[in-house]
């Protein structure tokens, strides 16, 4: 028996396992997949798929922290993040602001997200840069970095404000 979709699609009864769900909990079940015109698959980088694996929670507190600057960052023109590593936090950041660059001084972590992430972020532009060598001036309309000020050297922490003073708009 083939069933329809809310898309038209058609549906084989035979993709179901078992036999004691009713058709018509096959037919209410529709892929999340089938709503959006996405084709492609994503995989984690090698350094976020690590922590999933290994540290699942690890993700989720990233993800929310990411959740609340994007409520505060919602409609926002042009957001810079600092230290995106492969991209995950950006996934979620695209969908609050109009515009997004992702930095990140580690090249294999922009590799990734260029590799992963990049064909499907359409507003979102990811370089291997060293913030601390950019000479943004007053572009951005907000700025995130989590998990990146343990990684300044002490004695480069008033430059690295100073470069954050510089890229946002007043």
């Amino acid at each position: 028996m083939n069933i329809k979709n809310k898309k038209t699609e058609v549906f084989s009864l035979e993709k179901f396992s078992g036999q004691s769900s009713s058709d018509a909990a096959k037919k209410a079940y529709v892929p999340v997949s089938d709503f959006d015109d996405i084709s492609l698959n994503v995989t984690l980088g090698k350094n976020s798929s690590a922590i999933l694996l290994t540290d699942p929670k690890l993700i989720l507190f990233t993800l929310s922290k990411y959740k609340f600057a994007g409520k505060i960052l919602e409609g926002k023109g042009k957001v810079l993040e600092v230290g995106c590593m492969e991209g995950l936090g950006s996934l979620l950041l695209d969908k609050f602001v109009n515009q997004l660059v992702s930095i990140d001084f580690f090249k294999g972590h922009i590799r990734e997200a260029k590799n992963t992430l990049g064909a499907y972020l359409k507003n979102v532009e990811f370089l291997d840069m060293d913030f601390l060598d950019s000479s943004y001036k007053k572009e951005f309309d907000g700025l995130v970095c989590f998990d990146v000020l343990e990684h300044v050297d002490p004695k480069q922490a008033n430059l690295f404000v100073e470069k954050i003073y510089e890229a946002l708009k007043d």
